[in-house]
């Protein structure tokens, strides 16, 4: 089954990407178009992909996708209102799986899922979207690229995840334990080291720098409460 907007893939290693178009003002209606492009291709197709959570939300999202009316989540419409280029004339390619992939042919589904270590591996880059920002993941953002904090194993366990065919929330659901063990040796020690020994720390010493620790700890909670 192939909707007005997913027209059928030539081969099996073909894939959609989005050709974002690019706008003047965050005001502006999203639009873009889905075109196809081969993994076999050479030279590689240029295109990022992006990395989020859309299970669990509802379609309400209005969108423009090849000209017509196209309903996309809350999660999705901000990732892409973020990512766009805001010139208008320029475009951004980045393949979105709930968007590329037809969600209502199981066969392709079956078959793009197959293929998601490809569609990371020849990505020129991985976004990964955590939501919209506030002044504490802000900060903590900053802090976190200031210290260099690795965040390898943190994509590292959501490629695998979507490698294993995250197309259903039932499914990430009970990922989502792998996902913790997986980044715990790194993301979430570090909550430990800030939130629960906080008062060992010397910020504790020097009065200066209370409201500093104050925001790292307010940070890492924001981004520890944060589904992902």
């Amino acid at each position: 089954m192939a909707s007005q907007e997913h027209q059928k893939l030539p081969d099996p290693r073909s894939i959609r990407v989005i050709k974002l178009h690019g706008v003047t003002s965050s005001e502006d209606v999203i639009c873009f178009d889905l075109i196809t492009v081969s993994l076999n291709a050479l030279p590689t197709p240029t295109y990022e992909a992006l990395s989020y959570t859309w299970g669990g939300q509802p379609l309400d999202q209005l969108v423009y996708a090849n000209g017509r009316e196209f309903l996309v989540t809350e999660n999705a419409r901000n990732a892409m209102r973020r990512l766009r280029p805001y010139k208008p004339g320029k475009f951004r390619y980045i393949w979105i799986d709930a968007i590329c992939i037809n969600q209502q042919d199981n066969d392709e589904k079956s078959s793009q899922v197959q293929m998601m270590p490809d569609i990371y591996a020849k990505a020129k880059r991985v976004d990964i979207w955590l939501g919209e920002a506030d002044e504490t993941s802000d900060f903590i953002m900053r802090w976190l690229r200031w210290t260099g904090l690795p965040f390898g194993p943190l994509y590292s366990a959501r490629q695998r995840l979507e490698a294993a065919g995250l197309l259903s929330r039932t499914y990430y659901r009970r990922s989502f334990i792998f996902f913790l063990v997986q980044i715990c040796d790194t993301f979430a020690l570090w909550i430990v080291i800030f939130i629960a020994l906080g008062p060992l720390l010397p910020f504790r010493a020097l009065p200066i720098f209370k409201g500093f620790k104050r925001k790292i700890q307010a940070g890492l909670e924001n981004l520890a409460a944060r589904e992902y």
